[in-house]
């Protein structure tokens, strides 16, 4: 199916009457309001369709270089329907809607429902994260979404309670991939000494302050170990400085506890 007869199909229009659009009429006058809709209809099911998912996992990219502007908040809007429920973000000072542009607010996930990621959701992440971490606009929601799926399923593919992955779903990735999935794109390869998961791993897109600072919250450290377990003996003094202060640690007993606590879950290989 090409471009114009996806848009055509999903949206009940002709698709040669399409290819007369620009870029930004395409997106205003159809996408928008005939596809996507505005908030609070079609309370049926999800609003922001799997279609459209589909849609953006395949032209996403393209769609964007037609026109930034537009195409940026197509991807908001796919990524806003994954963080309506399938991804929460944990403890995030900035509301995931507050991306979108004032005048395309109406189509926000914020009056949504929150549900299950689905096989069409995974094949967006999957094909276009990559380009969403390297677009300015897109970037800190990407990042989030990453995040969000490493805050929400340990090393052991255990998730949390409020985590909606449905991995009975054909097309949806059990949980442990779905955090290896997420190691390979926040992590840089050469951090780790050893990878029984590892494959294919990416260069990090994520900067390197951001992942330290993310992993080294007070309250979700631990959570991380299987990162610090691979990353203390690459600090210098004035990292582990700054991982301790970070953490909320002080005082050399202390401090002394959590390198105990390092040292032996890297002698336990817990993952």
């Amino acid at each position: 199916m090409t471009y114009y007869e996806f848009i055509a199909k999903c949206s009940h229009t002709d698709a040669s009457a399409l290819e007369q659009m620009s870029q930004r009429e395409l997106a205003d006058k159809v996408i928008f309001p005939l596809w996507v809709k505005p908030t609070g209809q079609d309370t049926r099911g999800w609003r922001v369709p799997d279609s459209f998912m589909e849609f953006m996992a395949c032209y996403g990219n393209y769609c964007y270089s037609q026109d930034a502007y537009t195409g940026a908040v197509l991807y908001e809007i796919a990524m806003q329907r994954i963080s309506c429920g399938a991804i929460p973000h944990k403890h995030r000072e900035v509301d995931v809607h507050e991306f979108l542009p004032k005048e395309y607010s109406k189509y926000s996930t914020l009056c949504d429902q929150p549900g299950l990621m689905s096989p069409a959701c995974w094949s967006f992440l999957r094909d276009q994260i990559r380009y969403l971490l390297s677009l300015t606009e897109c970037k800190e929601h990407a990042t989030a979404i990453v995040l969000g799926i490493l805050d929400n399923i340990d090393c052991h593919g255990t998730t949390s309670d409020d985590f909606s992955l449905n991995s009975e779903r054909s097309g949806v990735p059990e949980a442990r991939d779905l955090w290896a999935w997420a190691v390979r794109n926040a992590v840089d390869s050469d951090m780790w000494t050893w990878k029984p998961f590892m494959t294919k791993v990416a260069h990090s897109l994520i900067p390197s302050d951001t992942i330290f600072a993310h992993f080294s919250r007070p309250e979700f450290w631990h959570h991380y170990l299987w990162y610090w377990s691979q990353k203390w003996p690459k600090m210098d003094d004035d990292e582990k400085r700054v991982f301790f202060k970070a953490i909320g640690v002080s005082g050399w007993w202390n401090k002394r506890a959590v390198k105990k606590e390092i040292a032996r879950y890297v002698r336990k290989k817990k993952f």
